[in-house]
């Protein structure tokens, strides 16, 4: 977000404005395809979980007709490969993400998982400090703020250099 030309919209925001043009100038795709709508919360947290993301391309200009009409930027996002090997797990808490990621060698090691899974505590957190706050602010009881995300990659290696995914 800090390139010559590249500015960052509002504080808490994802969005960034390339070259004067708008945040729909910007096409954002993950292994290919297309993603719209690339944010959550406002636009405070990405719908990609950083853990699945293995590379990030930005390009400026010479679009070619795969990038369709957008005029400002392309943002090519490339996802993880599960491990073929080793099996890692990981958790993440954060006042506006709860998150588990997974990645394992399946079968014979010619299969491999990769996933993510995010939900934000948003509507507990609100149950929870409700009381302390002045009765008198005439609050809802409760707020639906169920935002939630799920990242899976299944790998089949046929041989070293032959391989077959399927992203969801």
């Amino acid at each position: 977000q800090t390139l010559p030309g590249v500015a960052s919209g509002i504080e808490g925001s994802s969005a960034i404005y390339v070259r004067g043009g708008n945040m729909g100038n910007n096409l954002i795709s993950l292994d290919g395809i297309p993603i719209y709508g690339s944010s959550h919360l406002l636009g405070m947290a990405s719908v990609f979980p950083s853990s699945m993301i293995d590379k990030t391309e930005f390009f400026v200009g010479g679009f070619t007709s795969e990038d369709a009409n957008f005029s400002a930027s392309h943002i090519k996002l490339h996802s993880k490969e599960g491990s073929f090997t080793d099996t890692t797990i990981a958790f993440s808490v954060s006042n506006f993400l709860v998150s588990g990621d997974v990645s394992m060698p399946i079968g014979n090691k010619k299969m491999s998982l990769i996933a993510s899974a995010r939900y934000s505590p948003l509507g507990m957190e609100y149950k929870m400090i409700k009381p302390l706050i002045s009765k008198s602010a005439n609050l809802p009881d409760s707020i639906s703020a169920g935002v939630y995300d799920v990242f899976v990659r299944l790998t089949y290696m046929a041989n070293p250099s032959h391989k077959i995914s399927l992203t969801a």
